[in-house]
């Protein structure tokens, strides 16, 4: 018996020592394929992003011609604008990751090594989730999109603060507009060449944890205070900042009782730009409580829905955004609801996207000129509808 325990032990022992050798081989692989893929990555979004802006150049000095807004609206948009709509009335179809190309071959030279060792986990929470793709940003507004998601790291070299768009550095780095100085250039050149076009409201994620790779750092409150002077300095007065939609009001608390959300008049041609719930939005928001000052509204969740601040309410469960419809309809907000999330759709999830009184509802599934094999959401074939009060 003891013999035969012996044997055990030493059999555990050899194959545990074989599983360690085996994940550190593996880990050690992966480790090598990093800097790579990065790399590798980011020359050809750039180059993708940079061939892009030079062919818009081009089609808006050849014959472009704006599509006009009636195509996108499920009313008449000139009867609404005249009576006065606001902006918190109307509801406009919004794409989630709007920078999303599909996973690069060089991303998938890491799924083998990470799949094995995380066993699959990997390619469940990250490869098979994001491996869907978007139009660019002009083609995305060529559709009728009027709000976009965009996820963004900063990034330091030689001491001077630039910022990318994309999802993950390694796994998921495939981005159609990679560096944001190119990004606000494409949004503003569709926005002169469609100067009353609906507000394109910019949901921005601000990555605070990043790997150490390239001078990514942290987003903070510090390179908050860069992007918002980038954000003037490339949008110009396209740009609608908290100051601007305040007016004489004190707090936002105090606009949203008064129901004094600008016109949708006074809001065409315009860009508004929403930083997404997190600490770093809590330490925007104390930098200057007025927010006067500021480029960007912060958002918030429903539990911090009672500070003076609070203009733009993150309620991504669409049943969540129906069960608290009252509370919207008299308190006033700007609701950001998420219909579905890729891969995963739901016909009862799009009901109650419906019903719900959200400003803003966000699809992996928008209309689209890519992957035009699988299914699309819009608002009965519109993308801006009145909100159903």
């Amino acid at each position: 018996m003891k013999t035969h325990k012996k044997k055990s032990i030493i059999i555990a022992v050899i194959v545990l020592a074989c599983l360690l050798t085996i994940g550190c081989g593996l880990g050690i692989w992966a480790g090598v394929l990093v800097d790579d893929v990065y790399f590798a990555n980011r020359t050809d979004n750039l180059r993708y992003q940079e061939e892009h802006l030079e062919y818009l150049k081009n089609v808006y000095y050849a014959d472009y011609t704006p599509k006009g807004e009636q195509r996108f609206c499920n009313f008449n948009l000139q009867e609404a604008l005249d009576n006065g709509v606001k902006y918190n009335e109307v509801a406009f179809l919004a794409t989630h990751n709007s920078y999303q190309r599909l996973i690069t071959e060089q991303s998938k030279r890491l799924q083998l090594p990470l799949n094995m060792l995380s066993f699959g986990v990997t390619y469940l929470t990250m490869f098979k989730k994001n491996d869907y793709e978007n139009d660019t940003l002009t083609g995305q507004f060529e559709h009728g999109i009027r709000s976009v998601e965009l996820d963004v790291e900063a990034r330091v070299e030689d001491g001077k603060v630039s910022f990318t768009v994309m999802h993950e550095p390694v796994l998921d780095s495939a981005s159609t507009c990679l560096d944001f100085e190119g990004a606000l250039e494409e949004i503003a050149l569709w926005s002169d060449h469609n100067p009353n076009h609906l507000p394109i409201t910019i949901l921005l994620e601000a990555k605070t944890v990043v790997p150490h790779i390239d001078g990514l750092e942290a987003f903070d409150v510090d390179h908050a205070n860069t992007f918002d002077a980038l954000l003037r300095k490339k949008l110009g007065d396209k740009l609608m900042t908290p100051a601007h939609m305040l007016g004489n009001y004190p707090t936002f608390k105090d606009m949203r009782e008064a129901d004094g959300w600008k016109p949708l008049k006074e809001m065409l041609g315009k860009v508004v730009v929403v930083l997404h719930e997190s600490k770093l939005a809590k330490a925007y928001i104390k930098q200057d409580e007025t927010l006067r000052t500021q480029a960007m509204f912060p958002s918030v969740l429903y539990k911090d829905r009672a500070i003076a601040q609070a203009g733009f309410v993150l309620e991504n469960d669409p049943k969540k955004a129906v069960d608290r419809i009252e509370f919207y309809r008299e308190q006033n907000y700007m609701v950001r609801t998420r219909a579905d999330s890729y891969p995963k759709f739901s016909n009862d999830d799009y009901t109650l996207a419906g019903q719900c009184v959200s400003n803003i509802i966000s699809t992996d599934y928008c209309p689209r000129s890519v992957r035009t094999d699988q299914h699309t959401y819009s608002f009965d074939g519109y993308t801006v509808k009145l909100v159903s009060f």
